[in-house]
């Protein structure tokens, strides 16, 4: 397994430190979890270390929405300008409430690749391994995407790249299985959202032309 010339992997100063210690190893998590995924995700032959990967992911998605919610203070939508203000305290549990969705869904999207991977031989290590690629792969692509100009555009192709480089990695499997299980699962996703958007395009043709004959699927 490849790792730093101290031969230390960039996440165990994460994961084997406490409460603040954690902070200033945030960013080279960050770096390591993008741009060096074949070290980050490899197993360090212990159980996974979820629970840092998750404390990861929740101060990546709380630095994101909170973000968002400053940007949107200085920059109101003109969609929102007829809208009565919302305050702190509301503000304060919209921003929970996304969390917690975000949360559960990553921790879905973990379980439903590891399906695809474990069908096809590439999920060895068990779904604890891929609980915690996951956690820390998405907490860094939400924090990539504020990139400007090409965060939005890189995230859906470097999410893919990390998906394939983290399989491979966490579950010590070949390239091709890993690469194929991603492929699998992502391209369910693209097909049923597809078909979502196809069957809401006809809806708001109804909608817009009701005297249109209705159109059969």
């Amino acid at each position: 397994m490849e790792k730093t010339v101290d031969g230390r992997n960039p996440l165990d100063a994460w994961e084997g430190r406490l409460g603040l210690r954690r902070i200033p190893a945030f960013f080279s998590v960050f770096g390591a979890a993008l741009f060096r995924p074949h070290v980050a995700y490899a197993p360090n032959g212990k159980s996974a270390k979820i629970g840092a990967a998750l404390l990861f992911w929740t101060i990546a998605a709380a630095l994101s929405f909170l973000l968002s919610a400053l940007i949107q203070s200085v920059f109101p939508s003109p969609f929102n300008m007829a809208a009565d203000p919302i305050g702190l305290l509301e503000r304060a549990v919209l921003l929970l409430i996304g969390m917690i969705c975000s949360t559960f869904g990553v921790v879905a999207l973990a379980c439903y690749q590891h399906l695809f991977a474990a069908l096809l031989g590439a999920g060895r290590n068990g779904l604890g391994v891929s609980l915690r690629a996951f956690l820390y792969m998405n907490g860094a692509l939400i924090l990539l995407a504020w990139t400007p100009c090409v965060g939005l555009l890189l995230y859906p192709f470097w999410g893919f790249y990390l998906t394939v480089a983290g399989l491979q990695a966490a579950h010590e499997t070949s390239a091709f299985r890993a690469f194929l299980a991603a492929a699998l699962a992502w391209g369910l996703l693209l097909a049923l959202a597809a078909f979502a958007a196809f069957v809401f395009a006809l809806g708001l043709i109804q909608l817009l032309a009701p005297s249109a004959p209705p159109i059969m699927v």
